[in-house]
């Protein structure tokens, strides 16, 4: 995951410096997270936050596989995976629960976080709480480049990761 936020800072840097040309595109497609137990994974991307899954099973990392370097895996571990689409772009998200996964520890500071739009934050903070994730408190703020309101709330999600879910005020 770390080599995931190094190369997402690299690519930002690269896109948003002086000397990148006007013609220069960059899009990030889809994040990928490592989790402890992908079950509850797949609980809080569709139950909690509405993503719709596409696919759940098993990889087969084979060698050569990208996976091995970026995730540190061993080739021939068992991985489960499963990719969600949201309401706006197909295959937005791919989950990955490996062997000796670990669950971030309140205590660490957080390298990442996931941004997520809502058109009903209320209900997205009601079925977290349902389902036994932590919820913080909820902030309202003005963003400095386009004027809008927005409301936005930082859920914990599983292992610990952070997902801050916002929506734009009426």
């Amino acid at each position: 995951m770390r080599i995931l936020v190094v190369l997402f800072f690299l690519i930002s840097t690269y896109a948003s410096a002086e000397t990148a040309p006007a013609s220069s595109f960059v899009h990030i497609k889809r994040p990928s997270l490592v989790v402890p137990d992908l079950d509850e994974a797949v609980l809080f991307y569709r139950d909690v936050l509405g993503f719709k899954v596409d696919a759940i099973g098993d990889l087969d990392v084979k060698a050569g596989s990208v996976l091995i370097d970026l995730f540190n895996i061993e080739p021939g571990a068992p991985v489960r995976r499963a990719l969600f689409s949201s309401s706006t772009s197909e295959r937005a998200l791919f989950v990955m629960e490996t062997p000796g996964a670990p669950a971030y520890d309140d205590a660490d500071k957080r390298h990442s976080i996931q941004v997520v739009q809502t058109k009903d934050l209320a209900a997205v903070v009601a079925r977290a709480r349902e389902h036994g994730f932590h919820v913080g408190v909820s902030n309202s703020d003005t963003s400095a480049s386009s004027g809008a309101t927005f409301t936005e709330t930082a859920i914990m999600g599983p292992g610990g990761q952070a997902v801050l879910v916002y929506q734009f005020d009426r």
